[in-house]
């Protein structure tokens, strides 16, 4: 199993496709993710990785 770890963001590949799972990351009361600037530069470059 392919996974890429990051200070914040660990993603797996899956059989079929792929899970990004958060640790450290503020989240509002209805779940949705709020990112610092450097939190979304970190999933941009985690992403990058992947779809190269």
């Amino acid at each position: 199993m392919t996974r890429f770890d990051t200070k914040h963001f660990l993603l797996k590949q899956l059989e079929d496709g792929w899970m990004l799972e958060t640790s450290k990351v503020t989240k509002d009361v209805e779940g949705d993710w709020m990112l610092s600037h450097d939190e979304l530069e970190e999933l941009h470059s985690l992403l990058q990785k992947v779809l190269r």
